[in-house]
């Protein structure tokens, strides 16, 4: 008696795990000013790959303090906030950070920017003056629980606005710029920035 098989069930679809309530950003990001610094070895930009997830959550932490740190009584409750949104020893970082290098940019020359913001990267008796790059861009994804949106958005805004990528972002080096969170013109400066401060 010949027996015939039975053809196999199709393989079900792999079903995509994501976590619950995820959240997510993306920004497109110009470094608009010379970038000088900011890589493993000192007063040198790495000129495949500029900018480090390390550097820009770094960032992100500064300027999340700046701007949700008032909301908090104690000290305690701040760090407690903090650990939970960037990581502490104990717990790692509910934000995770992709980032993809759309331009890495060109080596300027330090001449014809002024002393008193690149001292430290001009020519002395023991070493050359150092280079900067321009033209970097780069897109930066974050995910993150939906529950720290704010957290998220209130640090970025900052970040992209008043801060920078490599050393002496104070003094104007490396300014970023975003076009989804600039503000439309320099007359409506003052709303904007009080629109944005009391979201």
């Amino acid at each position: 008696m010949s027996r015939s098989l039975v053809p196999c069930p199709a393989t079900p679809p792999m079903a995509v795990a994501r976590p619950p309530q995820t959240g997510e950003r993306t920004y497109d990001i110009e470094v608009i000013t010379p970038m000088f610094g900011g890589s493993a070895i000192p007063r040198q930009v790495d000129k495949e790959n500029p900018v480090r997830i390390s550097e820009i959550r770094g960032h992100l932490r500064f300027w999340w303090r700046a701007t949700r740190g008032a909301s908090f009584t104690t000290v305690s409750d701040l760090r407690t906030r903090e650990g939970e949104v960037w990581g502490s020893t104990k717990i790692p970082s509910a934000v995770k950070i992709e980032l993809a290098i759309s331009q890495s940019g060109q080596p300027c020359q330090i001449d014809g920017y002024p002393g008193y913001a690149l001292f430290p990267f001009q020519k002395d008796q023991q070493q050359q003056a150092a280079q900067g790059q321009v033209g970097v861009r780069f897109r930066l994804r974050l995910r993150y629980p939906e529950r720290l949106d704010v957290d998220i958005a209130a640090a970025m805004w900052a970040w992209v606005n008043f801060g920078g990528i490599g050393s002496r972002p104070r003094r104007g080096a490396g300014a970023l710029y975003c076009a989804t969170e600039a503000p439309a013109s320099r007359d409506h400066m003052q709303t904007w920035q009080r629109g944005k401060v009391e979201e």
